[in-house]
């Protein structure tokens, strides 16, 4: 039911002879609200929403006759899980009914075993405190058959297209740029030359500047923006892509460059 990555290193419970009961609960990040009451004025003022992290609970069965063998597949399980200080690693979960989709999560506390003759029985508790799920790959990097997305993929629809990645502008223009998941941030790689550059999606501006056969990478998640490597000042609002078609505008005078636009979807 799950594949876990650590490290480069990727388990199933199955390796530790375990079976992960399909039957399981997920809190899908619960949502913190901030409030404050003023006097004379109905209700409450809400001033300010948190998503909390998601966690859920696997129920682990082993079979297993012979009880050293069991007290071995559990402590390999717990060097997997665990490093050499006893702290929880991260791992990335992919469950198999979203094998197009992956968690960063942690175990909580410890595992437990109630043991008999027949059978060995765990709880483990896991919390994500990044609450999103993401996409396995980049949008720039959807390719039907690979290993990363399949034709299983419950994301992205047979023949989805990227139009935003290594497009070219040659002067003002605008380019649909499609979000499947939730609102993200992108990092936008520019390549070229152009004057008082300025891109823009619903009013939210990234003022680019000008620049001569140069690499421009700006990541609007971070606020932070590259020229030929170097860190560069450029005055940037609160760009975002918004769930859907984004209509991103190229303003400026002699335009002539090759642009991607990436990001990773992401849902609750």
């Amino acid at each position: 039911m799950i594949t876990m990555k650590i490290n480069g290193v990727t388990k199933r419970f199955e390796d530790y002879g375990f079976r992960a009961s399909l039957e399981h609960v997920v809190s899908f990040g619960e949502s913190a609200h901030s409030s404050l009451s003023i006097p004379g004025r109905p209700g409450a003022f809400l001033y300010n929403q948190e998503i909390a992290p998601t966690s859920f609970a696997v129920a682990l069965t082993m079979v297993e006759n012979d009880e050293i063998r069991a007290i071995g597949n559990i402590n390999n399980l717990i060097s997997y899980l665990f490093d050499d200080e006893a702290k929880a690693r991260e791992i990335t979960l992919v469950m198999d009914y979203e094998p197009d989709k992956y968690r960063k999560g942690y175990i909580i506390g410890g595992l437990e075993a109630v043991r008999n003759s027949i059978m060995t029985r765990q709880q483990l508790q896991f919390i994500c405190y990044d609450p999103y799920k993401y996409s396995n790959v980049e949008n720039d990097d959807v390719t039907w058959g690979s290993e990363e997305l399949t034709f299983l993929s419950t994301a992205y629809t047979l023949g989805h297209t990227n139009t935003s990645a290594n497009f070219s502008v040659i002067g003002p223009s605008s380019i649909s740029v499609e979000v499947i998941g939730l609102a993200i941030k992108p990092v936008i790689e520019i390549s070229g030359t152009a004057t008082n550059l300025v891109i823009d999606n619903k009013g939210k501006k990234l003022h680019v500047g000008s620049f001569a056969t140069s690499q421009v990478s700006v990541d609007t998640g971070k606020y932070i923006a590259y020229k030929n490597g170097t860190e560069t000042m450029i005055d940037m609002d609160d760009f975002l892509l918004n769930r859907g078609t984004n209509v991103v505008k190229f303003t400026g005078t002699d335009i002539n460059i090759t642009v991607t636009i990436r990001f990773r979807d992401r849902w609750k």
